[in-house]
C-alpha cells in the first residue's frame, strides 16, 4: 500500500515522540488506570544543597527555622494551597558547649598524670536531653557492663560516672538506670562491630511511649529528676577507658586512678516545634485526604543529609509532581519537626487534628533516610501495614520497572507487609489505627554522626538521587491512585 510521504513522516514523528517522552512524561495505563509520576533528581539535589547549607537543624535552632521557611517557600512555588507552619511549644535541648577529658595516673615519673582530651562529635557525642554539669566536674569511672540491674547492684556508682555498653539495654533505659542508682554521669560505649556507624559515637534522644501508643511527652517532662549528663564514646575510646579500668586502683583521699573530666552546657528550655504543612485540594472529595510526611529536623551534630534531608527533598519533589494532577481526594504534605527528640512534630500534629484524622484520613505515608548506597547495598523497600495495599504497590512496581529498567537492574526493591513501621508513623498507626507505609533505603552507616554529609572529606558524593526517584515515583504514584479512589 502506498503511503503519503507527508503523512508517513508525521506518523514516524508521532512514534518517536512517544518513545522519547516515555521516560519523562506521565504514563497512563488502562489496566487499573495506574499513573506513574515523574521525579526531577537534579531539582531534588538542589533542594538538598540548600537545606544542608543551613547547618544542623536540631529542633529549636536557627538552622531549623531557616529550613522550615525554605520548605514552605518551595511548597508555595509548587502550587500547594493552605501552606503554613504550625507551631507547638515543646521541651527541647541545645548543646552550647561540650568537653570530655580522660585523666589517669601512670607509672611514668616524668608524666605521672596523663590527660587525654577527646574530640567532640568524633570521640564523644552528647545524648539528647543530657543534664548539664554546671561547670567542670571530675568523676571516678565505674564499669557497669551492659547496664542491667545485676550489673549495677554489684558496684558502688553513687556520685560517679558509669561506662556501659550499647546493645542489650536501649539507650533510654541506660539513662534511667544511671539516674536510678545515683550515677553522676553516663558514658555509653559504642561497641558495634564492623562498619556500622563506623564505630563513631552517635547522638540519640531518649523516648518514652505511653499506653495510647503515643510518644506523648518530651523525656524531661516525664522524668524531670533524670538529669544525668550522658555522652556516647567511640568504640576505640570506650575500649581504652575499659582497659585502663581493669588495672585501676583506689587511692585514699584521691579515689580511682582513672577519672573523666566533663564540662557540658546543655540548657533544656521550651521552644516551638515547626511543622510545615501544604496540600493539593481534592476536586471531588476534598475533606478526605492522604497524608505524606517526612521529618526535616536533624541531630545536633550533623547536617543530616541522609537522615532525613533525603526524605524531605523527596517529599518536596513529590509535591511538585502531584500538584500537576487533579486528584479527587486531598493530598496533604507535612515536613515534621522534632522527630529526633521523640517523634514530637508528627505526634503534636496528630493530637491537634485527632478528630479530622479519625474521620477523614485515608492513609499515612512516611519517608525517612531512604537513600540507597549502591556501593554497600542495593536493598530498598516500602513497608505497608495493611496487606490489601500490597497488590497496588506491586502493580506500580511492575509498570515502573517495565518502562524504566534502570530501577529493576540496579535495585533490589521489595514490598513488605508488616506491622513494624515505626518512626513518624507511630501516632497514625498505633494511636489513630490508620493504614501506613514507610519507604527505607540501605547502606547508611553515617547517620547521627558528622559524617552524614552530601560529600565526604575527599569530595566524593555520598548520596544517590536515583534512589530518591525510585521511592518518590513509587510512593507518589501510589498516593495519587488512593487520592483518585484506588
Amino acid at each position: 500500500m502506498q503511503v503519503n510521504k507527508r503523512h508517513g513522516c508525521l506518523a514516524t514523528l508521532f512514534v518517536i515522540l512517544i518513545i522519547t517522552t516515555s521516560y519523562s512524561a506521565v504514563y497512563v495505563y488502562e489496566k487499573n488506570t495506574v499513573v506513574i509520576l515523574n521525579f526531577d533528581e537534579d531539582r531534588a539535589f538542589s533542594d538538598m544543597l540548600n537545606l544542608t547549607s543551613f547547618g544542623p537543624r536540631i529542633s529549636g535552632s536557627l538552622g531549623n527555622r531557616q529550613g522550615a521557611e525554605f520548605i514552605a517557600q518551595k511548597f508555595r512555588e509548587a502550587g500547594l494551597s493552605n501552606v503554613h507552619i504550625e507551631e507547638y511549644n515543646n521541651t527541647m535541648y541545645e548543646v552550647k558547649s561540650a568537653s570530655a577529658t580522660l585523666i589517669y595516673l601512670t607509672s611514668n615519673i616524668r608524666e605521672p598524670v596523663k590527660r587525654v582530651e577527646y574530640k567532640h562529635m568524633y570521640d564523644f557525642a552528647v545524648q539528647g536531653y543530657s543534664g548539664s554539669t554546671y561547670g567542670t566536674v571530675t568523676l571516678d569511672i565505674v564499669d557497669v557492663g551492659n547496664g542491667t540491674d545485676a550489673d549495677y547492684k554489684s558496684k558502688d556508682v553513687k556520685g560517679k560516672a558509669v561506662i556501659v555498653s550499647t546493645g542489650p539495654v536501649n539507650n533510654t533505659a541506660l539513662l534511667l538506670q544511671a539516674a536510678k542508682y545515683g550515677a553522676a554521669a553516663n558514658i555509653i560505649h559504642n561497641v558495634a562491630e564492623g562498619e556500622y556507624f563506623v564505630n563513631m559515637p552517635y547522638s540519640t534522644c531518649p523516648m518514652w511511649r505511653s499506653e495510647d501508643g503515643l510518644i506523648s511527652k518530651a523525656f524531661p517532662d516525664i522524668f524531670p529528676d533524670c538529669k544525668v549528663p550522658s555522652i556516647m564514646v567511640s568504640k576505640k575510646v570506650g575500649t581504652d577507658i575499659r582497659n585502663l579500668l581493669k588495672n585501676a586502683r583506689n587511692i585514699p583521699l584521691y579515689g580511682s586512678t582513672v577519672k573523666i573530666e566533663l564540662s557540658l552546657d546543655i540548657p533544656i528550655t521550651k521552644k516551638p516545634l515547626l511543622d510545615v504543612i501544604g496540600e493539593i485540594r481534592g476536586s471531588g472529595k476534598p475533606d478526605e485526604f492522604i497524608l505524606m510526611g517526612a521529618h526535616c529536623d536533624t541531630q545536633y551534630n550533623t547536617v543530616g543529609a541522609v537522615d532525613n534531608t533525603v526524605g524531605t527533598v523527596t517529599l518536596m519533589e513529590m509535591a511538585r509532581q502531584l500538584a500537576k494532577q487533579k486528584p479527587e481526594r486531598t493530598i496533604r504534605f507535612a515536613a515534621w519537626d522534632g522527630e529526633e527528640i521523640g517523634l514530637r512534630g508528627a505526634t503534636e500534629y496528630y493530637k491537634a487534628h485527632k478528630g479530622e484524622i479519625a474521620n477523614n484520613m485515608v492513609f499515612y505515608m512516611n519517608f525517612d533516610w531512604h537513600n540507597v548506597n549502591l556501593e554497600r547495598s542495593s536493598n530498598c523497600s516500602v513497608r505497608v501495614s495493611d496487606g490489601k495495599y500490597f497488590e497496588l504497590f506491586e502493580k506500580i512496581k511492575e509498570d515502573l520497572f517495565k518502562n524504566q529498567p534502570r530501577f529493576s537492574q540496579r535495585y533490589n526493591f521489595s514490598v513488605i507487609v508488616s506491622n513494624e513501621i515505626g518512626a513518624d508513623s507511630d501516632a497514625y498507626y498505633n494511636a489513630a489505627k490508620k493504614p501506613v507505609s514507610d519507604y527505607r533505603g540501605s547502606g547508611q552507616w553515617e547517620i547521627h554522626t558528622p559524617l552524614d554529609t552530601v560529600y565526604d572529606n575527599n569530595g566524593k558524593l555520598m548520596l544517590n538521587p536515583e534512589s530518591w526517584a525510585l521511592g518518590g515515583i513509587m510512593c507518589g504514584s501510589f498516593a495519587l491512585k488512593l487520592a483518585n479512589g484506588g
